[in-house]
Formats: C-alpha cells, sequence, structure tokens
C-alpha cells in the first residue's frame, strides 16, 4: 500500500524521527532498549500527520502541509531549525515545509505550508536550471547540511544534484543560490563509477540514497557498492582521494553477492545495499537489503558493538543473513532481518533500521551501564 503521507512519532522529551512504519525494538546485548531515545522518561507516544492527507496526487504550493498531497514520497529530513524537505519520488520534486514564516530558496512562505523547490517542471536536468524549472524523474533521497544546501539523488536520471542556499563556488562549480546542479553523474547515461574520476565525469546506476558525512558525500545505487565523493583533498578510508572525484568505499560493481566480516570494504561484495548512515567520526553503516544484514565500516581500528574490527573493513553488525523475523531481545548479529533498507544513527551507537519485509523499524543499541526502575532512564556504554 502506498502511503501518501509522512508520518511522525513523537516522544514527550521532544524527540522525533520520521517514519512511515511500525515500531520494534530489540538490542544488541541483555536487554530490550526504548524506542527512539537513550534517555527515556515515562510517557506516552502518539502518532500523527506531519505533510499530506493520504491522497495521491502532486503538491500544490501554499496548500496547508497536513491537507497537502503527496504522491510518492521516499525521503524525508528536518533540519536543525525544524524545516522539512519530502522528496517525491513519482511527482519527481522535492517539497519544503518551513518552521517559521519567511523567504526560502527564493521563495516567500508561510510557516506550515508546502511549497516545491526543485522539480516538478519540464526541463530536463542540467547544471545552472532553475531548480524549479527542471523535471527530476525519480527523486529518490534527499539530504541537507547546516548551511542549507540540498543534495538529491535522482534514479531515473542517474544523478545526484545539488541546490546552494547561497552563491558561491561548490564541488568546483560557481554556482547561484536556488539553481540545480549536477556534482556526479550524466543525464541518463547508466554506468557503474569509475573509482577516481570526476564525479561529474563518470556514470551512476540509479543513485536511489544521498547522504552527508563532515569529509564528503555519500551514494548508495544499484551498483552494489557505496561510492564517496570528499569536499576537499586527503586521505580517507585509506585512499588518497581529489576533491570532487568519485571513489569506491564497498563492495564491488556490478556484482551482488553477500559480504564476508572482516573483509577489506573494497574487495568484499554487497547484495542490493539501499541506505547509507555515518557518524561524526566517519564510521559508515549499510543497510544490506537482500543480504538481510546490516554492516558497519570503521574509519579507525578499535572494538565497536563488541567486535574487535580494522580501519577500512567489512563487519555484520546486525542480522544473521536469514530473512526473517526474530531476536528482539538478543544480539544483534543472531536476529533475524527481511529486507533492510534505510538506516539511521543516534547518540551512543544506536543505530535504526527500517526493515521493509517485516513492517517495522527495529534499534539496535549497546548494552546499558545503568537502569534505574523508578526513573525510567537508561545510560548506554559507547559502540567503541
Amino acid at each position: 500500500m502506498v502511503m501518501s503521507k509522512i508520518i511522525l512519532w513523537i516522544k514527550r522529551t521532544g524527540i522525533t524521527l520520521v517514519i512511515s512504519a511500525a515500531i520494534a525494538v530489540f538490542s544488541q546485548g541483555l536487554m530490550m532498549v526504548p524506542f527512539a531515545s537513550a534517555s527515556l522518561p515515562s510517557g506516552s507516544l502518539n502518532i500523527n500527520e506531519l505533510v499530506g492527507n493520504g491522497t495521491s496526487a502532486t503538491a500544490t504550493d501554499g496548500a496547508s502541509s497536513t491537507g497537502a498531497v503527496l504522491e510518492y514520497p521516499t525521503s524525508a529530513v528536518v533540519n536543525n531549525s525544524g524545516n522539512i524537505y519530502v522528496a517525491d519520488s513519482q511527482a519527481g520534486e522535492l517539497d519544503f515545509v518551513p518552521d517559521k514564516t519567511g523567504t526560502y530558496y527564493g521563495q516567500s512562505m508561510t510557516a506550515g505550508d508546502i511549497y516545491v523547490i526543485a522539480g516538478g517542471s519540464s526541463a530536463q536536468p542540467a547544471s545552472g536550471l532553475l531548480a524549479t524549472s527542471i523535471k527530476a524523474s525519480s527523486l529518490n533521497s534527499v539530504a541537507v547540511d547546516g548551511s542549507g544546501n540540498v543534495y538529491i539523488a535522482d534514479a531515473d536520471d542517474d544523478i545526484i544534484g545539488f541546490i546552494p542556499n547561497t552563491n558561491g563556488t561548490y564541488f568546483g562549480q560557481t554556482m547561484k543560490a536556488d539553481y540545480f546542479y549536477i556534482i556526479a553523474g550524466q543525464v541518463t547515461v547508466v554506468g557503474n563509477p569509475n573509482p577516481g574520476t570526476l564525479a561529474t565525469n563518470t556514470d551512476l546506476n540509479g543513485p536511489s540514497v544521498v547522504n552527508l558525512g563532515s569529509n564528503g558525500v555519500y551514494i548508495v545505487s544499484n551498483s552494489e557498492e557505496v561510492n564517496f565523493i570528499p569536499f576537499t583533498n586527503g586521505s580517507y578510508y585509506g585512499q588518497s582521494m581529489t576533491a570532487n572525484y568519485i571513489y569506491k568505499l564497498a563492495g564491488t560493481a556490478g556484482a551482488a553477492g553477500n559480504p564476508t566480516s572482516g573483509t577489506l570494504a573494497t574487495s568484499t561484495d554487497l547484495n542490493g545495499p539501499d541506505g547509507v548512515a555515518v557518524d561524526s567520526n566517519g564510521d559508515i553503516v549499510i543497510g544490506d537489503h537482500y543480504a538481510n544484514e546490516v554492516n558497519f565500516i570503521p574509519a579507525t581500528t578499535g572494538t565497536y558493538y563488541g567486535q574487535s574490527m580494522t580501519a577500512n573493513s567489512l563487519y555484520v553488525i546486525a542480522g544473521d543473513g536469514t530473512g526473517g523475523l526474530s531476536g528482539n531481545g538478543s544480539s544483534s548479529t543472531s536476529a533475524e532481518l527481511n529486507g533492510p533498507v534505510g538506516v539511521s544513527l543516534g547518540s551512543s551507537g544506536i543505530f535504526y533500521i527500517a526493515d521493509s519485509n517485516n513492517h517495522e523499524v527495529r534499534v539496535v543499541a549497546p548494552p546499558p551501564t545503568f537502569t534505574s526502575a523508578a526513573s525510567g532512564t537508561l545510560t548506554y556504554g559507547s559502540a567503541g
């Protein structure tokens, strides 16, 4: 069933998570952990519509967010200011709901209403076009940095797009605010990325996920790889890299297979990677859909999730490779997953999994080091 709305779970602590699935929890240690927070005061969970009214259609500028229509939302993020970005794949547009009335992306906007800030028009994507003038064929994923710059994964056009919030030079290009620019891939040219090539000169194969870390842009596509574009020259993940070029971090191009835990990430296979998250240290978590596993690549050598790990190698941290639903309350690597897709990182090594074929969101946490039944507060050890 297609849900043409975005659902918001709200904890009384004010912690929020944008999802459209049921919730289940399990821990890596001996105890089930509460949903959404390592600090859990008593209180109920409530669910509300945030954007969309359940009707499948293309959004209209200026409509109330809860009265607006969405066609097929596939990705949503909320920035630190409370502004909401929604990638509507079938509508081919990026929608925006401001938290406060003001001017955003060159448009005067009213708080709580919905506006198109990219796509929804007719022009084939090309660098230097006003973002609202293009037609994005399949806008699958959105990411936003702290400056309000927007990154989108357009799967059918085989590109990663970028919309700067202010004029400036980004990815080696002089750019205008609110215009659209290609930073990886070539429009409708399908192929596997060529590591060590300028990202705008290489092919992509249906990029489905784009995410950001402090050092660069992370991309997941149908090439069975996780790719990376560094912001600046330097050494990342054991490789010497040039800014704005593309590199492979995990997987083997065009070779689908279950990964081998403990192997150099660039030398092992992936089997339908469909989600990537990165923490402030550069550690990577991958949702490997057909392997029924969640994988981890540490940026530095150490102990993570109870395992001794070598930097830049790949390790399974959730799922036993069998598609199913089991293991709640037990070790995460002994549990079954069934088609994990999106992954998200919380604090203290906690991570969340969109377990698609189980119709659940599940959470893995290091074992607690303190429990207070009276206050309901749990404190977790670190992942490292």
